[in-house]
């Protein structure tokens, strides 16, 4: 009865050390895919370090600085909060509390109070809880250990250290470490059970990845295949846990394509899953510095983890390049090393290449474009309007022209009228402003071509809304700067993170504005009477969102 009693108490100790510095490492932890490296990323970025390093931390720190200064004022608050326990001690010594424990039991009412918003935001996937289970253990274990000392100086402090953020974060990344060791027996079961699953079947496997556009160039070639048999997974679901458990629930018995893009956040991370879906057909639609932390800030990591290594495993098929980038010399030039004494053949495409492309007219709702294939110049009309979306329609095309699936003026007829799902590049227009939403582009290329598209826009007003790129690592502050000259070209730049924009602010002075809240970007954008153009880059933060239809924020 005692050990359980004792077990109880462990339990309320621990559970005040989640909800007080375990549950917003986990949530962190959560957004971030699980990564450490993505975590350690956020610790370089302007915002990122208030996450790790904030005033909870600081507050637990000078606790701890002044129990060991001044201990008897610490004795002589709990010599008073003594009196409260001894009119109920009868009743708590069943409970084995003293004024400590008593302490962290009242403290937690409130404190699950305060920490409501941010458990509601913990999305309770298996994973998750599994996780969780693991991560409390180990606090529980830590704290049952110290709590079978006598020493009350011991536990004391070792239980203030483990309400520090970092000290989290090590026991969280320890906790996944053995998740990951559980766990990778299953995976190469499942990515063996897709192979064996795969090799039975006559369907053409088409892999794309790269840093930017891998999604778009689905959505295009899915269009353009929609007459054939094809098979793909929802929009940016392109974790390999996720992808092979799929392709084992779903048949793909009568398929004649299989396409599907790739994410990767660390080398080896793309050729793991290819081992297990040997692509006939590659897409690297185009290299930059997105990630840049996570790949060690080599940019030949970067060309590798996100690109040559779907490669890797081929024997044959053919590999589709986009030329429009910085990095396609080294690119192409990597690439060919692997593709030595293989049955791969090489196309290109972008502003240059086998398939080359440019722009002849940009209309408000439409785009005329000359493709030129192999040499030889067509015309093709899309009701895309946005350049790079162009670039990867151009990928998509010369696919279905290397395969033979349709004619040119078929394609013409199929690209008239593209519908991209959800969360892809969008225009809006509502009374005097158009929008240009772009909110799920993170990375800086994307933010470079939204700049360019903004700056040919003819508006009175031109606004661009910033939600920050991450895992930049120390380059951030150098791309920042540089952004910042290219924001100058505009009447306002809206931030939403008050880190950024005091840095942002250095450069772009009256020409910055701080959103808080909802009601900030409400006002701002009510304030607009001009023909306004605004152009979102990345998505804004949880509580706030691009609310046009609310009577009560009007933009009357």
């Amino acid at each position: 009865m005692i050990e359980i009693i004792k077990s109880a108490n462990v339990f309320i100790l621990t559970l005040f050390v989640f909800l007080f510095s375990g549950l917003p490492i986990f949530r962190l932890f959560q957004i971030k895919d699980w990564l450490f490296s993505r975590v350690l990323a956020d610790y370089f970025h302007l915002r990122g370090r208030k996450y790790i390093l904030n005033k909870k931390d600081f507050l637990v720190l000078l606790i701890i600085f002044t129990y060991f200064i001044f201990s008897k004022l610490f004795f002589q608050a709990f010599y008073t909060f003594g009196f409260i326990f001894l009119n109920f001690a009868d009743f708590f010594s069943l409970f084995e509390f003293n004024p400590f424990n008593l302490l962290i039991f009242l403290s937690i009412f409130p404190l699950i109070f305060l920490k409501r918003n941010l458990l509601r935001t913990v999305k309770l996937t298996p994973k998750a809880l599994m996780l969780f289970s693991m991560f409390f253990f180990l606090n529980f274990l830590f704290i049952y250990l110290a709590y079978n000392f006598y020493d009350f100086n011991y536990f004391f402090v070792f239980y203030l250290f483990l309400l520090i953020s970092y000290t989290q974060i090590f026991l969280f990344s320890l906790a996944l470490s053995l998740f990951d060791l559980m766990v990778s027996p299953y995976l190469f079961y499942l990515r063996k059970k897709v192979k064996n699953k795969l090799k039975n079947l006559n369907i053409k496997k088409i892999v794309i990845v790269g840093s930017y556009g891998k999604s778009t160039t689905k959505e295009f070639l899915n269009h353009l295949l929609k007459d054939k048999k094809v098979f793909s997974l929802p929009p940016r679901l392109n974790h390999e846990y996720v992808i092979l458990k799929y392709l084992l629930k779903n048949s793909l018995q009568d398929f004649e394509y299989l396409v599907l893009e790739l994410g990767s956040y660390f080398l080896g991370n793309i050729r793991w899953i290819c081992k297990g879906i040997i692509p006939d057909f590659v897409f690297i639609t185009g290299i930059t510095k997105q990630h840049y932390f996570l790949f060690g800030e080599n940019i030949k990591n970067i060309i590798y983890g996100e690109g040559i290594e779907a490669v890797i495993e081929m024997e044959k098929g053919k590999v589709f390049i986009n030329t429009n980038h910085d990095y396609f010399g080294v690119l192409k030039e990597e690439l060919e090393k692997i593709v030595k004494n293989k049955e791969i053949e090489i196309i290109t495409y972008g502003k240059k290449g086998d398939y080359s492309y440019e722009i002849l007219f940009p209309y408000e709702e439409k785009t005329v474009f000359k493709l030129i294939a192999k040499g030889e110049e067509h015309i093709l009309e899309t009701n895309l309007i946005y350049p790079p979306q162009i670039e990867n329609l151009v990928g998509a095309i010369s696919f279905i022209l290397e395969e033979k699936i349709l004619s040119l003026e078929e394609i013409n007829e199929k690209i008239k009228n593209l519908k991209m799902p959800q969360g892809f590049f969008k225009k809006i227009k509502y009374k005097n402003l158009t929008i240009f939403d772009d909110s799920y582009n993170a990375n800086l290329r994307g933010v470079l071509e939204g700049i360019k598209f903004l700056e040919k826009s003819n508006f009175e007003k031109k606004v661009v809304i910033f939600n920050g790129i991450l895992e930049l690592g120390k380059e951030m502050k150098v791309v920042y700067e540089n952004l910042a000259k290219e924001f100058l070209k505009f009447d306002f730049v809206l931030f939403t993170d008050k880190e950024e924009y005091k840095f942002f602010r250095k450069i772009l002075k009256e020409k910055a504005v701080f959103i808080e809240n909802q009601k900030d970007l409400d006002r701002f954008l009510n304030n607009l009477k001009e023909k306004s153009g605004i152009f979102i880059f990345n998505r804004f933060p949880s509580h706030i969102k691009l609310n046009l239809e609310n009577e009560e924020n009007s933009l009357y």
